[in-house]
């Protein structure tokens, strides 16, 4: 690491990160290199998931039929929160290949109605 710097949460958080990243650069120690690497920290998100604010609706797909088959989408979230959340779910067939081959691909495009949501 060649330099860090600790920025409070914002209420926005490319917000926050923009603005931690502007007073990295102040200080020097970035000069002319590249950023490779930014670490954000779980306040946000506690805050968000504990408030139940500003939280994003996302899909859940349980990989790895039939064997998944008995642990729906959501089955293990507080029932608020899902309902906050939810924006679908399943069980594709298929896709215990985690490596982005043929059978993770086929996955992906028998889920395209995720993309519509």
């Amino acid at each position: 690491m060649a330099a860090a710097v600790k920025a409070p949460t914002s209420e926005d958080v490319t917000s926050g990160i923009l603005d931690a990243l502007a007073r990295l650069q102040a200080t020097g120690a970035l000069a002319a290199k590249p950023v490779d690497g930014v670490m954000i920290g779980t306040t946000h998100f506690m805050n968000a998931v504990v408030q139940r604010r500003q939280l994003t609706r996302v899909a859940a797909l349980r990989l790895g039929m039939p064997a998944s088959a008995s642990l729906p989408p959501f089955c293990d979230w507080p029932a608020d929160l899902a309902r906050l959340v939810e924006a679908g779910g399943g069980w594709p067939r298929g896709g215990t290949s985690t490596t982005g081959g043929r059978s993770c691909r086929s996955t992906a495009r028998r889920c395209g109605w995720l993309q519509e949501r």
